[in-house]
């Protein structure tokens, strides 16, 4: 049987919806962002030029009552440029906001201890900044930083859900429809039995040939 976006998504949510929720956090009511890696605030102030694609290497999820984030060991490209933050604090990717955290709060974790959970993955980003270069490479805030390239957001969300941890509804009509990619921040809304009805009309489909 053929393993489908659909599919996936409606097997990790009949497992979540076992999950004990004292163990992983609930994001179901958490803002979600796993956007962006963070290096300076304002314009870009290295050297490095903006647009260009760099791996980021992580290995970890943080997370408290406020917030969640994954760390980030490495910032490289094919020409073995490195990057790192302009400050002391550790670079990371914010994943979810609580609605009593900011997504600073994600300076606060910590970052020296082993993490709550082990999440080894290389992404891919682009460098960009708030003023772009001829329009382009821009970024959505007062930051520079690399951009995770759209499928890799995907890529990390689901790799957590698959993980036990629950995510919005609004991300389900994505999953469901068997798009690679989503926007965290697009606010549709899909009833769990209409994924339900879908699964059993796709397994059907799957039987009949």
């Amino acid at each position: 049987m053929r393993l489908t976006s659909g599919l996936l998504y409606g097997l990790i949510k009949e497992q979540l919806e076992g999950v004990d929720g004292s163990s992983n956090p609930d994001f179901s009511n958490w803002k979600i962002n796993a956007h962006h890696v963070t290096l300076n605030m304002g314009s870009w102030k290295g050297t490095q030029q903006l647009g260009t694609w760099f791996d980021i290497e992580v290995d970890g999820l943080y997370f408290d009552d406020k917030v969640a984030a994954v760390r980030v060991t490495n910032l490289s490209n094919q020409s073995g440029d490195q990057l790192s933050r302009s400050d002391d604090a550790k670079m990371h990717i914010t994943i979810a906001v609580s609605p009593i955290g900011t997504a600073k709060d994600s300076n606060s974790l910590p970052w020296n201890k082993s993490p709550n959970q082990r999440i080894n993955m290389t992404l891919k980003g682009q460098l960009q900044d708030p003023k772009g270069k001829d329009g382009a490479y821009k970024t959505d805030g007062g930051y520079s930083g690399v951009v995770l390239d759209q499928d890799d957001h995907g890529k990390l969300l689901k790799e957590l859900a698959l993980q036990g941890f629950n995510f919005p509804e609004n991300l389900a009509q994505k999953w469901a429809d068997g798009s690679p990619t989503f926007n965290a921040r697009e606010s549709f809304k899909v009833p769990l039995t209409r994924i339900r009805s879908m699964i059993r009309e796709e397994l059907s489909g799957e039987r009949r040939n």
